[in-house]
């Protein structure tokens, strides 16, 4: 019993110290976005006009949140060289897809253009 309560203090400690760190924070408030995205796509049965808006609005800050996430991984000095070159690549990675969200939207959104070829594809395909 005591080594029960033992490790669910520990557990405890792990997820306050966890959630004090702005990229613990980060995490959960983007696994919480887009859990409530996915439920309301799922169950909320939106119109088309609802869908493309709050797509539009939600893949952007999701890969923004993304590649911070990854950059700064790429700055810990606890992980080797190797690794951090890999998080780097990742981060940019990411940033050409928050490019692409962020034309993407534009183009869908302010301009109400065809979407089948655009400049947002450069950013996708770099990607």
């Amino acid at each position: 019993m005591r080594i029960q309560a033992l490790s669910l203090q520990h557990a405890a400690g792990s997820l306050r110290s966890w959630h004090r760190d702005w990229g613990g924070v980060l995490t959960t408030t983007l696994a919480f976005v887009f859990l409530s995205y996915v439920a309301w796509m799922v169950f909320g049965q939106p119109s088309d006009e609802y869908k493309t808006l709050v797509t539009d609005l939600a893949q952007p800050l999701v890969s923004l949140g993304m590649t911070i996430l990854a950059f700064r991984a790429s700055r810990q000095h606890s992980l080797s060289s190797q690794n951090r070159r890999a998080w780097t690549l990742i981060a940019i990675a990411f940033l050409m897809y928050f490019i692409g969200n962020v034309m993407w939207g534009y183009y869908e959104l302010v301009l109400g253009t065809d979407l089948s070829v655009t400049l947002a594809d450069v950013p996708y395909l770099c990607y």
